[in-house]
């Protein structure tokens, strides 16, 4: 079982492709059904905020 950080990764990851212009039609497709339509400069907005929420899930893991 995959954990949230990796979770979130492979998502960021999905959406920085779009956000590059680079993505395949499987990723558009996946990334649209998430998130809806998604311009460039929306999908790096979603990249910042992933990368924040997997900073605060690693901040948190790193406390207990």
């Amino acid at each position: 079982m995959r954990t949230k950080t990796e979770e979130l990764t492979s998502i960021r990851n999905e959406v920085l492709e779009v956000a590059e212009g680079r993505e395949t039609p499987e990723t558009d497709t996946l990334v649209y059904r998430m998130f809806g339509s998604l311009t460039k400069e929306m999908a790096q907005g979603v990249v910042i905020g992933i990368n924040l929420a997997i900073r605060e899930i690693a901040r948190i893991d790193n406390k207990n």
